[in-house]
């Protein structure tokens, strides 16, 4: 068994945070698309942050241009009621974006942050689903574990240390892989290994003592995901 995803997050296509900032991020994120094309890749994960609106045509009509098999996660951004038209695989019912799926080694788990928690109805959910004997490979928007940045102290995920607690139960690796902080970050806290992924827009610069841009850097992450084990490099341009 193998696998190799491309992880997109941020793209905050046509957003005020973006052409504010004079950044088009469609160009950023066709390009990607492009890349990850060539480069064979035919799965995508997306970390949120899609953009506004109106830019759903084109970013659904330009996933399917380029790659076959797509998961999302939603960002603080993002709303479920317009992103439910374009992409839907979720059971009848349920007004959340969380999922997953099942291979032989290990089970893939798709959380929904976009309100800046974890609902109770979505935690009941995942302690169900780590009641399993697989290692987790999980996405979500939001890190959990956290981090020593300003945008960590500005915009954390609320409630992310019931949420560290329950996966640190499991008795197998847990791989996180999250974007919201627009920046690279790698750590592990016993089983749990998380990977910040940059954004396809615009950087925070990480060491600064307060938020500090950098517009010149955009970003995306591949994943290797084998039965032996899960390896994963950053890849970053230059606008």
């Amino acid at each position: 068994m193998k696998r190799t995803i491309a992880y997109i997050t941020d793209p905050h296509m046509d957003d005020a945070f973006t052409t504010g900032n004079q950044v088009d991020a469609k160009i950023d994120f066709e390009h990607i698309l492009q890349e990850v094309q060539a480069a064979g890749i035919t799965s995508v994960v997306i970390g949120g942050d899609i953009g506004e609106h109106v830019v759903h045509d084109f970013f659904f009509d330009r996933l399917k241009q380029y790659v076959t098999d797509v998961k999302i996660t939603l960002g603080n951004h993002d709303h479920f009621k317009e992103i439910l038209p374009f992409y839907n695989p979720l059971p009848a019912g349920r007004n959340e974006f969380y999922y997953s799926e099942e291979a032989a080694v290990y089970k893939y788990i798709y959380l929904d942050s976009s309100a800046e928690e974890i609902s109770p109805e979505q935690f009941a959910w995942l302690e169900k689903e780590i009641q399993t004997p697989k290692k987790i490979v999980l996405f979500i928007h939001h890190p959990v574990l956290a981090v020593d940045a300003e945008v960590d102290r500005l915009f954390p995920l609320k409630g992310r240390e019931q949420i560290a607690a329950l996966l640190q139960q499991h008795q197998q690796e847990v791989h996180i892989f999250c974007g919201h902080y627009h920046l690279a970050d790698e750590q592990q806290r016993g089983n749990i290994r998380q990977y910040i992924t940059p954004a396809v827009s615009i950087q925070f610069v990480k060491e600064a003592p307060e938020l500090v841009m950098d517009k010149h850097v955009f970003g995306y992450r591949i994943i290797h995901i084998e039965e032996e084990g899960i390896d994963t490099k950053l890849v970053l341009k230059k606008r």
